[in-house]
């Protein structure tokens, strides 16, 4: 049986496919053998009813029997039947039951009768030319069979008979269709089951079906094909996707086969109705894990207000070593390591207790505290018999720490249960096995098409994504991330280039630490390649940039002796600023609190540069408490909001603003980023702000 149904979808798929016209040509002589068979076939039935009326029209039991083999006929042909399209069934069995049918009353009244001999000539001729009709219509006047017979043909064979095609929509490698099964018969797990059928039928590679349950409609469901895999070729890089954010903004990782965007969610996000969710990375040796966290690092390390934490025990320095710099704090041992874990139960009491008394349930930007993402890199090294990172998982993600945990396998005795269900973002690369992959990705997403054990290690890359924030769509989409950052120095070159936008970790967090914290290494910033020269910003006789010894660094950094002034960076444009980022430890400047805004906030307005290159002096004004300096500018603004003709104000008057606080004017830009991210202010050109109504939260009413 099994091997009949196997050969009728064969021949099945085989007609859907364009015919030849020799195979056209051959279609004429059975068309008209056809033709004379179904006059034949009537001609048949009409002396079968004389017969048996005379053998058994006097037997009571006749009847009986006739109708009982009516039913068997009619029942065998609609299920015989059912591979075939819903009009071809019910044709076929009407006409069964008909000769049937007719055969019984012959028997019993004689097929003579005006009424019997009647239906013999009349219904038995009509159904004969239906027949006749239905062939000679067939492949008529075209290539291939009508589209509805085609799709009810394809899902006939593949267990879906009765099923209808709604909304068919074909791109370039990819067809979506919405399948609605015959409700009450089937649901859209029937479609979910079909899934391997489907991709056989259709010649596609084993995970390029995919099939999403409607939401709102159990019997039906989309289902999009893929013939062709497209990712072959890694994407390309192109660049960070949102320097100088937050957390907030997701993540850039990859891209998926619609050539979209894979974007992987940090910050809670209430606006969206999205949680922090912490992520869980998995993948067999060779599959591309550790690249693909080194994509979601230098994502990261673009990001304003966050620090990292890292974890590797296992391959120590070899991962993510070229990064270091960028870590706030990196362990290699696993003492430390414990140490660290240690800390994050006391570093989250003093981080939600702070949150709380600001009336706020989750960490925001501007809010005071760093966001923290605590990886933890080949983590069964260090988790395997820790309970405190599964304690605490559930309960930091409010006060905005969110884990990253890396490892091959999530099996039981490497990562505790408890913590793995407490990942609720996960990113599955290939995996070594069916029972590997469920642990990562849960068994609805894999029995809709999401398969990463048949990648194993021989798509390195390739992974698939789900979590907060993604569409359920997606979440059986394959992607695949860059291989931009396969060289360890390509990662530590762009650790270097966005040094300026990294901050220390936040007095709150920080006070909360063990004296391990204290006694953590500070890695230095590696500097891949020499750092740019600035001989056209400085005077022609100043000494050219010279190499030093760095020391016991692993490469070489460069110092130059040229003393530049504020106003020389001043003017400088941000990309020149940003190659200048790198050398930041070893500039000398007039002014290095502004130089390092500078460098920290490379679209910042800066007041343009005295044509004569002299220094602009202001009088010495004694310098204010940070309090004291913002009420003083907060008032100030508050003010001219109360002015509609004087809600704009420009960088330059902020900068005298600054200056009566004595507090410089590094401290005023920074500031003024304070007041953009708490609404307060908004840019609205090249060095212009308005002042918007959310400036007088942040001036106390006098009593």
């Amino acid at each position: 049986m099994a091997r009949r149904r196997s050969n009728s979808r064969q021949s099945a798929a085989v007609a859907t496919r364009p015919q030849s016209s020799t195979a056209v040509a051959t279609q004429e002589p059975r068309r008209k053998d056809l033709a004379l068979g179904g006059w034949g076939v009537l001609g048949v039935v009409g002396p079968s009813g004389e017969m048996t009326h005379v053998l058994f029209g006097a037997n009571p039991w006749a009847s009986v029997v006739l109708t009982a083999c009516t039913g068997a006929v009619t029942y065998a042909t609609w299920t015989y039947s059912s591979e075939r399209s819903v009009k071809m069934q019910r044709h076929a069995t009407a006409t069964a039951f008909g000769a049937g049918a007719w055969l019984t009353a012959a028997t019993i009244a004689g097929p003579l009768t005006p009424v019997v001999g009647g239906a013999w000539l009349l219904v038995g001729g009509t159904t004969v030319i239906t027949w006749m009709i239905k062939h000679a219509l067939r492949n008529t006047g075209r290539e291939q069979p009508p589209a509805g017979d085609a799709n009810e043909s394809l899902l006939a064979q593949v267990g879906l008979a009765g099923a209808m095609v709604r909304n068919a929509k074909v791109e370039p490698n990819k067809v979506t269709v919405d399948i609605e099964v015959p409700r009450g018969e089937m649901d859209s797990s029937d479609v979910v089951a079909a899934r391997p059928r489907l991709a056989s039928a259709t010649a596609a590679p084993p995970n390029g079906v995919r099939v999403t349950p409607d939401a709102d409609d159990a019997a039906r469901a989309s289902v999009v094909i893929v013939p062709v895999d497209v990712l072959k070729r890694p994407p390309t890089y192109d660049g960070p996707s949102a320097p100088g954010a937050t957390m907030v903004e997701p993540l850039v990782t990859g891209k998926y086969e619609d050539n979209e965007p894979q974007l992987l969610y940090g910050a809670a996000d209430p606006k969206a109705g999205r949680v922090l969710s912490h992520v869980k990375i998995s993948g067999m040796t060779g599959s591309g894990k550790t690249i693909g966290g080194r994509v979601a690092f230098a994502e990261i390390v673009t990001r304003r207000e966050v620090v990292i934490w890292m974890v590797d025990t296992g391959k120590r320095k070899q991962s993510f070593g070229c990064a270091a710099s960028a870590m706030d704090w990196f362990v290699t041992d696993r003492a430390e390591a414990l140490e660290l874990i240690e800390c994050l139960t006391p570093v989250h009491d003093a981080r939600v207790d702070y949150l709380a008394e600001r009336g706020l349930d989750n960490w925001v930007p501007g809010c005071g505290l760093s966001y923290m993402v605590i990886w933890f890199e080949e983590a069964a090294d260090v988790l395997a018999d820790d309970e405190v990172v599964a304690q605490v998982a559930n309960k930091i993600r409010s006060s905005g720490m969110q884990l990253f945990i890396s490892t091959q396998r999530f099996v039981y005795d490497k990562i505790p249960t408890s913590l793995r269900g407490a990942l609720g973002t996960s990113w599955a690369f290939g995996a070594e096995s069916d029972a590997d992959a469920r642990l990562v990705l849960n068994d609805d997403v894999m029995e809709a098409g999401a398969r990463p054990d048949l990648w194993q290690n021989h798509k390195p890359g390739y992974n698939y994504l789900t979590g907060p924030g993604i569409p359920v769509e997606r979440h059986t989409m394959a992607a695949r991330t860059t291989d931009h950052f396969n060289d360890p120095a390509v990662l530590s070159a762009h650790c270097a280039e966005y040094a300026y936008l990294r901050e220390p970790l936040d007095p709150i967090s920080a006070g909360a630490t063990s004296e391990a914290y204290a006694r953590r290494t500070r890695h230095q910033p590696v500097v891949v390649q020499a750092a740019p020269t600035v001989t056209d910003r400085v005077p022609v006789d100043a000494p050219a940039a010279t190499p030093v010894d760095a020391g016991d660094a692993p490469l070489t950094t460069v110092r130059t002796t040229a003393v530049l002034t504020a106003d020389d960076v001043a003017g400088m444009t941000p990309e020149d600023r940003a190659k200048l980022a790198a050398a930041m430890p070893t500039l000398e400047t007039d002014d290095p609190e502004l130089l390092e805004h500078i460098l920290a906030n490379l679209d910042a307005d800066m007041p343009p540069a005295p044509d004569d290159g002299v220094m602009a002096t202001v009088d010495q004004v004694e310098e204010m408490t940070k309090a004291e300096a913002e009420d003083l500018v907060n008032r100030a603004l508050a003010d001219r909001y109360a002015d509609p003709s004087r809600r704009r104000v420009t960088t330059d008057e902020l900068v005298d603003l600054g200056a009566q606080t004595g507090r410089g004017r590094a401290w005023i830009h920074g500031h003024i980023n304070e007041l953009m991210g708490k609404s307060a202010i908004e840019r609205v050109g090249r060095g212009v702000y308005e002042v918007q109504p959310k400036i007088a939260d942040l001036v106390p009413v006098l009593a």
